[in-house]
């Protein structure tokens, strides 16, 4: 009997702790796949989950539990956090994103042309912004920096797609074509 008060006490404790979470408003459906217990700000007690939590102020911006900690990160130029999508959270296109009372960036605008390139295939006007297709994994790619190409690796379950528009960014596999990489 004192064994079940406990495991009662211990889950009362756990859902009133996620409820005060100042930010996971709503249900995600990575809850289908974990359902706690959860630290006070939200994140998973157990380690080895992959848990995301959205921004409490900004749309394009989100936390990664990492070990019960929040890690801020961003999303991707012109992409935003999309909290509610299956089959778990993640950076999605600006128009298929509500972002309610949080703060959502201005529209990317037409990107800018690259102009003239140098060897790596990155332009000579440093303040161009250009992302490359990595030559052998659909989920890496470059990001040039002061003309050297740094690899980058997209978010978990999405391929780096060169051809969207208006500019390349990770995208769900099955609208990007990985037959032209080794």
């Amino acid at each position: 009997m004192i064994g079940k008060l406990v495991l009662v006490l211990l889950l009362v404790g756990t859902i009133k702790a996620r409820s005060q979470s100042p930010i996971q408003s709503s249900r995600s459906h990575q809850e289908d796949f974990y359902n706690g217990p959860f630290f006070p700000n939200g994140c998973p007690v157990d380690p080895n989950v992959h848990w995301l939590l959205r921004h409490h102020t900004y749309c394009n911006k989100f936390f990664r539990c990492d070990s019960g900690q929040l890690d801020e990160r961003s999303c991707a130029p012109g992409s935003l956090f999309n909290y509610f999508t299956r089959p778990g959270p993640v950076c999605d296109w600006q128009e298929l994103v509500v972002c309610g009372n949080l703060i959502r960036p201005p529209l990317l605008a037409e990107p800018k042309s690259p102009g003239k390139m140098i060897p790596t295939g990155c332009p000579t006007d440093f303040s161009v912004h250009k992302l490359l297709p990595h030559e052998t994994y659909c989920n890496k790619f470059y990001y040039c920096v002061f003309g050297e190409k740094v690899e980058r690796d997209c978010a978990p379950g999405t391929y780096f797609n060169p051809d969207a528009y208006p500019g390349p960014v990770c995208d769900w596999p099955d609208k990007v074509d990985c037959s032209r990489r080794t």
